[in-house]
């Protein structure tokens, strides 16, 4: 939700439709705006000043926000209705903190309708700017976050209503048989968790899409089921509306003059009491958002955790499996050279021992035709010195 840019958004308290509303990050524009209005009948204590949700949940990088129907049938005990399906608005260009101009930061249909047709727009947005419930829950789902409507969005939205509408109860005047049809306005921040903005009496049902269309006509006939069919048969189906709040008891009432007489001294009798009352609900809603992110953020990083762990182990196992790969393939490698070289080296040495086998049997086979040659010349020559010698002999008798 906070940021860095200090926006405000100041509303008109007696205005409806996105009329007078501005955003602002100056406060000497802030405390300048009241006199500037149009409407000098608003008193300064009839402004609104909300801190602006500068880090909101954005569609396609367009703002946008979440029409609530919510049904009170009774304030004495305080009995609320909430219907299961909304629809979504979208502001017709992107969101943008530079740029403060309303067709990015009000998603009023009645002020997105002079833009819807100017260029700039994201293609994928809707051309009547209108979104259902089901459809939001189907990008949620395809964005990540698949639970956030079931166990954040819903129950922030409920939590929301019955702590708004059980802090201004004092300031209703209750009429038996009466009831009241109220419009809330949510947005929602980066983790999805709802912030009310505003609750609207009479919200508007005139039909301005296709998506509308279907759900004022189905919220009208739903409102007939709760009213009179359920008063007579508290079993009977309720359509859409769900009861999500009723008191166990009935707070005192007093006559009309007394009633009258206690909400002129309203301001000096029941302060305190309603004070402690908006305090108590205002920590109440505060807690359990506190809690609803500490347990998301836990769960966050739980996840983080189990993910960095699920990664490291997968890190070293590869590289386990690395180093076992590259250690067999290095003593492989070493095994087989070693193979190689022994290998080579008896083939040397078997060579080596061939060719002095060789080189000794060649020299004493030349050695033995050289004596043999020799001994042969040397018996030649003895027989042919032998015959010669008798014939020499009887010469000289």
């Amino acid at each position: 939700m906070e940021g860095f840019h200090n926006l405000w958004i100041i509303k008109p308290g007696a205005m409806s439709r996105g009329r007078g509303i501005t955003c602002s990050a100056r406060l000497e524009e802030v405390l300048e705006l009241p006199g500037k209005h149009p409407a000098p009948s608003l008193k300064p204590r009839q402004w609104v000043a909300q801190k602006y949700v500068e880090r909101p949940l954005l569609i396609f990088g367009t703002k946008i926000d979440l029409r609530q129907w919510i049904l009170v049938t009774d304030w004495n005990p305080l009995t609320i209705w909430f219907y299961r399906d909304s629809y979504v608005r979208f502001c017709s260009q992107p969101s943008s903190l530079h740029h403060l101009h309303a067709s990015r930061h009000l998603c009023n249909v009645s002020v997105q309708k002079q833009w819807r047709h100017a260029g700039g727009r994201h293609p994928k947005l809707p051309c009547d700017l209108i979104w259902s419930s089901h459809q939001f829950q189907l990008h949620l789902q395809q964005v990540g976050h698949r639970e956030a409507w079931e166990n954040v969005i819903v129950p922030g939205m409920k939590e929301a209503v019955v702590a708004a509408l059980h802090s201004g109860r004092e300031l209703v005047r209750d009429r038996k048989g009466s009831f009241e049809l109220y419009g809330a306005d949510f947005m929602f921040g980066e983790d999805c968790q709802p912030w009310l903005l505003e609750i609207i009496v009479s919200p508007t049902m005139a039909p301005c899409s296709a998506v509308t269309r279907q759900l004022c006509a189905a919220v009208q006939r739903n409102i007939l089921r709760v009213l009179p069919d359920h008063r007579e048969n508290p079993g009977c189906s309720t359509g859409a509306f769900e009861l999500i709040y009723k008191e166990n008891f009935k707070l005192p009432v007093n006559k009309p003059e007394e009633r009258m007489s206690e909400r002129k001294n309203f301001g000096k009798e029941n302060r305190n009491w309603l004070y402690y009352n908006r305090l108590y609900y205002n920590r109440l809603y505060y807690n359990r958002l506190y809690y609803n992110r500490l347990y998301y953020n836990r769960l966050y990083y739980n996840r983080l955790y189990y993910n960095r762990l699920y990664y490291n182990r997968l890190y070293y196992n590869r590289l386990y499996y690395n180093r076992l790969y590259y250690n067999r393939l290095y003593y492989n490698r070493l095994y087989y050279n070693r193979l190689y070289y022994n290998r080579l080296y008896y083939n040397r040495l078997y060579y080596n021992r061939l060719y002095y086998n060789r080189l000794y049997y060649n020299r004493l086979y030349y050695n033995r035709l050289y004596y043999n040659r020799l001994y042969y010349n040397r018996l030649y020559y003895n027989r042919l010195y032998y015959n010669r010698l008798p014939c020499s002999v009887s010469n000289s008798k």
